[in-house]
């Protein structure tokens, strides 16, 4: 199961947006990432996908009400959608299936209408909406990741809510590692456990950590530093207690044909960490779709250009509007793009440096001419700026340079006959 495109009208900041993750070929995007500055809808659209997916629960419900959505899933499903007619659905359910419809093979197209909740009549819409939708993913699952929380839930089966507490956070994976020896009996409670130990460091083995998973025990995950010494989940960083629980939640979902939404993954993750990110989700189970909300030009720079998707705000005559816009399309690079460059070029960050260096920087800019580049002010400012900057800074470079040009210029004109 995987999106293809999603139109969305009148849901928060969103008036009417399209996204389209599809390549320029027609093939559905496994990985997509969406960027954008606070509070243009990036979370929004991660938490849409999931109450779509997952059948809005009641006490949701007022977050979607008057909205309008249009979603394409690409999935296996012709078959159920050719046999729909045999089946025992719920009063109501097959006249409205008449709004989804088979696009090709394998996917299909569903309009999906949520009106205020003013009546039982329309509580029933919705619910027929969300049978019909139930119909057609319920061999699918999704798996939202939120933001700063160490919990994730699992749509079809799994709901895990873990608080802060590394204590708590812990118990909950030996937990969860521990039930795999009772599933899977037909091995050795060795086996199982080796087993995990290998998939949870083959899932890390991009972020270069200098520890690894080795074993678990009654009470405690046990790893091993890059010395051999033995230590325990306490003496990890946060960082990597973040690493080693996505990993071993992804294990435990072991995800096929899903949806795995991601919001903000660079959390409390150095940056060389936030590049290999993206590689951990796509790492897990077969046919899976990442769709993944973030701040990090690291993140950014992991992907191609045709999966970066640029939440952007455009001021209008009637207001300000979100856009959506795909990297690609727009001329964009990103993948290998220094993170300087993924700021100003997609991220359209007017400034990199800080307030007063800027400052500093822009002073000089005006000081570096033929009457002032000599001045005391001037010589000063270079070279403060050099010990904050170091030589081989690119501004100090051309400074350098310039100053270089203007002391030619100033022996030519010495030269010139009046």
């Amino acid at each position: 199961m995987k999106i293809r495109k999603l139109h969305i009208e009148k849901y928060k900041v969103f008036d009417e947006a399209t996204f389209d993750f599809v390549d320029k070929e027609g093939n559905t995007l496994d990985t997509i990432v969406l960027a954008g500055v606070n509070g243009c809808g990036k979370t929004s659209v991660l938490e849409l996908i999931k109450e779509i997916i997952n059948g809005c629960k009641m006490e949701r419900m007022k977050i979607i009400q008057n909205l309008n959505t249009e979603i394409e899933i690409s999935s296996s499903f012709k078959k159920k959608w050719e046999d729909r007619e045999e089946l025992e659905l719920p009063e109501g359910v097959k006249e409205r299936m008449a709004l989804a419809s088979m696009v090709n093979d394998d996917t299909f197209l569903l309009n999906i209408a949520f009106p205020p909740a003013s009546s039982s009549e329309n509580l029933n819409i919705r619910s027929d909406a969300r049978t019909k939708l139930s119909f057609f993913i319920e061999e699918g699952y999704v798996a939202y990741f939120p933001a700063n929380e160490n919990s994730y839930e699992g749509a079809k089966v799994q709901q895990f809510h873990i608080n802060n507490h590394q204590k708590n956070m812990e118990e909950s994976l030996l937990k969860s590692v521990l039930n795999d020896v009772f599933r899977n009996k037909q091995l050795s409670p060795y086996q199982t456990l080796q087993s995990a130990v290998q998939k949870v460091n083959y899932l890390l083995s991009d972020f270069k950590l200098n520890t690894k998973l080795a074993d678990f025990e009654q009470e405690q995950m046990v790893f091993e530093s890059l010395n051999g010494e033995k230590i325990y989940f306490n003496d990890l960083s946060n960082g990597e207690k973040q690493l080693y629980f996505r990993a071993i939640s992804l294990y435990q979902l072991d995800i096929n044909d899903g949806i795995i939404l991601v919001d903000e993954p660079e959390d409390s993750l150095h940056p060389t960490w936030q590049k290999a990110i993206i590689t951990l989700y796509q790492k897990i189970g077969k046919n899976n779709q990442v769709i993944v909300a973030t701040h990090s030009p690291h993140i950014m720079a992991s992907v191609k250009p045709e999966s970066l998707f640029l939440l952007h705000i455009q001021e209008g005559e009637n207001g300000r509007k979100v856009q959506i816009l795909n990297m690609e399309k727009e001329g964009k690079h990103s993948k290998g793009v220094e993170p300087n460059r993924i700021l100003k070029e997609i991220m359209e960050v007017e400034m990199l440096r800080d307030f007063e260096t800027q400052k500093e920087i822009d002073k000089l800019t005006e000081l570096l001419n033929i009457q002032d580049f000599e001045k005391t002010e001037t010589t000063e400012l270079i070279m403060q700026l050099t010990i904050d900057l170091g030589k081989q800074d690119p501004f100090i470079m051309k400074v350098n340079h310039q100053i270089l040009m203007l002391n030619r210029q100033k022996e030519k004109l010495s030269h010139a006959p009046y």
